[in-house]
């Protein structure tokens, strides 16, 4: 808010209020300026507080990328003095927590291997490999309505064939 001057001739008052008076009139013009340098400064200040708030969005948005990524790259995976957990199997096996490459032996009948549920080990991995070299498949299944890569099931027909899952956001991925 500006104050207006207030008028002041030499005629119509004493030498002392003129005085006082134009005193009062350089304080006004004074404060008129420190006014328009608080309005600058007050501009300054919204601009700083808008970008601090989108930085921390940012980094909440960051955050949140950080904790998936941790959830999936960290798979509950059984290494012990850099061995892992590998097994042969002849019928519908279990997978089991420690399980990491499970090699299938179908030459007396087709096996279908379950996958364990997403939401039990995420960022699992696990390996399936077809041992043998007869005319029964393997198939690799996901629990319940949970799918590989997209498709219900994954088949492994030929001998040495593998399949490298990993238990993605809401689906098996095979890598």
């Amino acid at each position: 808010m500006r104050l207006p001057a207030i008028p002041v001739s030499a005629s119509s008052v004493p030498e002392w209020i003129r005085r006082a008076g134009e005193a009062v009139n350089r304080l006004i013009g004074a404060l008129g300026g420190v006014e328009t340098r608080l309005t600058v400064a007050e501009g300054e200040i919204d601009a700083a507080e808008a970008a601090i708030d989108a930085a921390e969005l940012a980094i909440d948005a960051v955050a949140a990328d950080v904790a998936t990524v941790q959830a999936f790259i960290a798979p509950p995976v059984n290494l012990q003095a850099s061995r892992v957990t590998a097994r042969a199997v002849t019928s519908a096996p279990a997978i089991g927590d420690a399980d990491l490459v499970v090699g299938v032996d179908a030459s007396a009948g087709a096996v279908t291997v379950t996958l364990p549920p997403l939401a039990a080990h995420p960022g699992r991995v696990l390996i399936v490999r077809k041992l043998d070299a007869g005319a029964y498949a393997v198939t690799i299944d996901g629990d319940g309505a949970e799918s590989i890569d997209g498709a219900a099931t994954r088949v492994l027909a030929a001998q040495w064939e593998t399949v490298a899952l990993v238990a993605g956001p809401g689906a098996w991925w095979v890598v």
